[in-house]
């Protein structure tokens, strides 16, 4: 099956960001080409997060960043 793999990071600055603090950012499986319930591990923990069916989201601090896998369930 279509998988994805996604990594965002935060700089700590910016009109997101405008006290420098932490960053949530949501990714909707539809933007990435994938449909139905969505395996998501956490690349950088090495550790699964679960099944999402239609998007996931995560709350990165600043200088930081969110990798994940995406893989149909």
């Amino acid at each position: 099956g279509q998988a994805a793999g996604v990594a965002r990071w935060s700089e700590g600055r910016g009109a997101a960001e405008p006290r420098g603090g932490a960053f949530a950012i949501t990714v909707d499986f539809s933007t990435v080409g994938l449909k139905g319930t969505v395996n998501v591990r956490d690349l950088w923990l090495r550790q699964s997060v679960g099944r999402m069916d239609t998007s996931y989201g995560v709350t990165v601090n600043p200088h930081d960043c969110a990798i994940v896998s995406l893989t149909p369930a």
